[in-house]
């Protein structure tokens, strides 16, 4: 899909490039893949839960300190604005990958849910 997206010469993939911005973040979690960890970063936070304060009770997410890598893409997706995202997403329970969906998405609003139709 990204090979198709960066290089390719057909229309849905030049049509997306000249109309849209788009950002990659490879590996959201690079030093706890490292280590081998799947959910969790180098300081022990599950990156899962990082997203979205209030989700959780009593939890306040993302900081700086804890999960840095949640932070800054969180940061820059509020700077530039973001209409869809994909999360390509693993589990250590499923032999697949498989797509989270944009709901998260900060300041999700009525445009975005109707953009989202599939």
């Amino acid at each position: 899909f990204i090979t198709r997206l960066l290089l390719s010469n057909d229309a849905v993939s030049k049509n997306l490039r000249e109309g849209a911005t788009v950002y990659i973040v490879p590996n959201m979690n690079p030093d706890g893949s490292a280590m081998g960890h799947l959910r969790t970063n180098k300081g022990g936070a599950n990156l899962n839960r990082e997203w979205q304060s209030g989700v959780y009770e009593g939890y306040d997410a993302p900081t700086l300190e804890r999960s840095p890598e949640v932070f800054c893409v969180l940061e820059k997706m509020k700077k530039t604005g973001v209409d869809l995202f994909i999360d390509v997403h693993g589990d250590e329970q499923i032999p697949d990958n498989f797509f989270a969906g944009s709901q998260g998405i900060p300041k999700w609003s009525k445009r975005q849910e109707d953009l989202y139709i599939l």
